[in-house]
C-alpha cells in the first residue's frame, strides 16, 4: 500500500468519520442518502489505500460539479440497450462512480445466464459516444473484472 508522508502538524481523521462527513455533505448537494453513502465509500476507501488523488481531496470539486456544473445529483442509471451480455447504460448525468456501480451490478446480474457480460456507461447527456466501464468474466464460478 502507499503511505502518505506524514508531518508533525498533520491532522489524522478515522476512516468512518471521514467516510460519515463526506457522506453529509454529498446529501447536502441533493444525493440520496444511497447515491451519496456509494460516493463517499469510495472516495474515502482511495485514501484509506493510500490514493489520495482519488481521495477526499476531490470533495470540494465534487460539490462544485453538483450544485454548478450540471451534474444531475438525483440521477438515475438505467440500461438502454442490451444484447446478449452485452448492455448499455445511460448515467443520467449522475456522478460517474454512481453510474459506474450500476454499470456493474446490472452486468453481474446477467452474468449467470450468459457467462460474459460487459457494461458501459454513457455519463455526457448529449454525447453519442460510450465509454466501457468494465469486462466481466466467469471463469469456474467466480467473476472477475479487468
Amino acid at each position: 500500500m502507499a503511505s502518505y508522508p506524514g508531518s508533525e502538524t498533520e491532522t489524522r481523521v478515522p476512516y468512518e468519520t471521514l467516510r460519515r462527513d463526506c457522506r453529509a455533505i454529498f446529501q447536502a448537494c441533493g444525493m440520496s442518502n444511497h447515491d451519496a453513502d456509494v460516493l463517499a465509500d469510495t472516495l474515502a476507501a482511495a485514501d484509506l489505500r493510500g490514493v489520495h488523488s482519488h481521495g477526499t481531496l476531490r470533495v470540494p470539486d465534487y460539490v462544485k460539479k453538483l450544485l454548478d456544473e450540471g451534474v444531475n445529483p438525483h440521477g438515475r442509471p438505467r440500461v438502454v440497450s442490451g444484447r446478449g451480455g452485452a448492455i448499455v447504460v445511460d448515467g443520467d448525468n449522475s456522478m460517474g462512480q454512481i453510474g459506474s456501480a450500476y454499470a456493474m451490478r446490472a452486468a453481474i446480474a446477467i452474468l449467470c445466464a450468459t457467462m460474459l457480460a460487459v457494461g458501459c456507461t454513457k455519463q455526457e447527456p448529449t454525447a453519442e459516444t460510450v465509454r466501457p466501464v468494465q469486462l466481466v468474466r466467469v471463469s469456474a464460478g467466480n467473476a472477475a473484472s479487468m
